[in-house]
C-alpha cells in the first residue's frame, strides 16, 4: 500500500475538499471581471429605460383647465387642433369673454380638457352648429317672405279688388301696413348694402 502523498509547508493541494482539482484562479479572476462591464451597462440601460418611461408618463401628463382632473396628453398634442380652436372660440362667444383675452394658438396643451369636460364643450359646440342651421333656414324663409311682398309690388299682382261691401270691409280691417313695413325695411336694407359697395 502506497502511503499518502503529503503537501509541503507552504503549498496549496491541487485537490480541493471533494477531491477535485480547483481551477485556475487567475482565469476565474479573469472572467469574473468579464462580466462586470455587462452587468454595469445593462444595469445601467435598465435605469434609463425606467426613467425616461416615468419622465414620459409625468411629461405627458396635465390637469384640465376647467377642473383638476388629470389629463393624459398624445405626442401631437403641442400641434395647432382645428377642433379646439371651434370650441374654445365657442366657449369665449357664450362666456361673452373679451376676444383680447383668447390666446393665438389653439393646442391640446394649451386647452386640455378632460374626459368629463370635453364632452361638455363639445356638446356646446354642436349645438351652436344646430343653432346656426337653423338660424339660416330662418333668414332664407324671412327671404322668402320678404320677395313675395316685393314681387307683387313691383308686378301689381295683388289679385282683384274687393267687390262687395262685405269684402270692403274686411280690408279695411286688415292690417294694411304690414306689406309697407316690410317694403320699408326691405328698402332700407337695400340701401345700406348699396352704400357698403
Amino acid at each position: 500500500m502506497k502511503p499518502l502523498s503529503k503537501t509541503k509547508p507552504g503549498t496549496t493541494s491541487k485537490c480541493g475538499r471533494n477531491g477535485k482539482k480547483n481551477s485556475n484562479p487567475k482565469n476565474s479572476n479573469i472572467e469574473s471581471q468579464s462580466f462586470v462591464p455587462k452587468i454595469k451597462k445593462c444595469w445601467s440601460n435598465s435605469l434609463a429605460s425606467n426613467s425616461s418611461h416615468i419622465t414620459a408618463q409625468t411629461c405627458n401628463k396635465t390637469t384640465c383647465i376647467l377642473c383638476p382632473n388629470i389629463v393624459v396628453l398624445s405626442d401631437d398634442s403641442n400641434s395647432h387642433n382645428e377642433v379646439v380652436q371651434k370650441t374654445v372660440k365657442n366657449i369665449w362667444k357664450h362666456l361673452k369673454i373679451s376676444s383680447m383675452e383668447m390666446p393665438k394658438r389653439f393646442t391640446n396643451i394649451i386647452f386640455p380638457f378632460c374626459l368629463t369636460c370635453k364632452p361638455l364643450v363639445t356638446l356646446l359646440w354642436k349645438q351652436q352648429l344646430k343653432l346656426d342651421a337653423i338660424l339660416k333656414s330662418i333668414e332664407e324663409t324671412v327671404h322668402s317672405i320678404e320677395r313675395v311682398v316685393v314681387d307683387a309690388e313691383i308686378l301689381g299682382s295683388r289679385g282683384q279688388q274687393p267687390g262687395t261691401s262685405s269684402m270692403a270691409r274686411l280690408e279695411q280691417e286688415k292690417f294694411s301696413m304690414l306689406r309697407q313695413l316690410i317694403l320699408a325695411g326691405k328698402y332700407i336694407q337695400c340701401k345700406l348694402n348699396f352704400m357698403q359697395i
